[in-house]
């Protein structure tokens, strides 16, 4: 494999990282065909309802646990629960086909993302584009990465205490949570979006 990927290196034009931890590898080697970044897309074109529950929801979808963090994510799930019972529920769910785990997605509040990444993966973008509030990422890397002085993004420590503060910090201000949820689908319109995502793949395509 790394012979492949030596010899991939060496007869490519360029290479395009998608978000700062696909990047920052290829500057500290360094890699003299690096490109800028260009952030993952997703269609924004239907505008998300931004639906206010009586409880507020927080999700958390199991996919490669270890990796997500996601035994973190439960245990401070399981914590405030309990606490928390009467203004909020947590759901933990996966393992399920797209189209029921999308149906699941549009009735949430909160979308506990990925808890040892610095930037967001498809489901934190996922997030922003249903205008939903994002926990996880969002960290200075990202937003240095992509020339954003701020995010509505809420980035955690890969531990449960700052988890569970993140959250209740989020319960406490409930007013909020649509201002936020706004600002998530902005971001995903600005920076997200399918078509400037791909007119900026069609202009560095245009310059090599």
């Amino acid at each position: 494999f790394r012979s492949y990927f030596n010899w991939l290196l060496d007869n490519i034009n360029g290479y395009i990282p998608i978000m700062y931890e696909y990047a920052e590898g290829f500057r500290l080697k360094p890699y003299s065909k690096l490109l800028a970044t260009i952030p993952i897309p997703i269609n924004t074109q239907k505008k998300p309802n931004l639906n206010e529950n009586d409880k507020i929801i927080f999700f958390h979808g199991l996919t490669r646990e270890r990796i997500k963090g996601s035994l973190l994510v439960k245990e401070a799930f399981d914590e405030l629960r309990i606490k928390y019972k009467d203004v909020a529920d947590f759901i933990v769910e996966g393992y399920m086909p797209y189209r029921d785990y999308i149906s699941l997605f549009e009735t949430v509040d909160v979308v506990v993302d990925q808890i040892y990444s610095v930037s967001l993966g498809v489901n934190g973008v996922l997030g922003l584009s249903k205008g939903k509030v994002v926990v996880g990422g969002g960290e200075i890397e990202f937003l240095k990465e992509f020339n954003l002085n701020e995010s509505p993004i809420v980035s955690i420590e890969p531990n449960v205490e700052d988890i569970k503060r993140k959250l209740i910090g989020l319960i406490e201000r409930k007013d909020e949570l649509l201002k936020i949820k706004k600002a998530s689908y902005d971001l995903a319109v600005s920076l997200h979006d399918e078509g400037v995502v791909a007119t900026k793949y069609m202009s560095t395509w245009n310059e090599l």
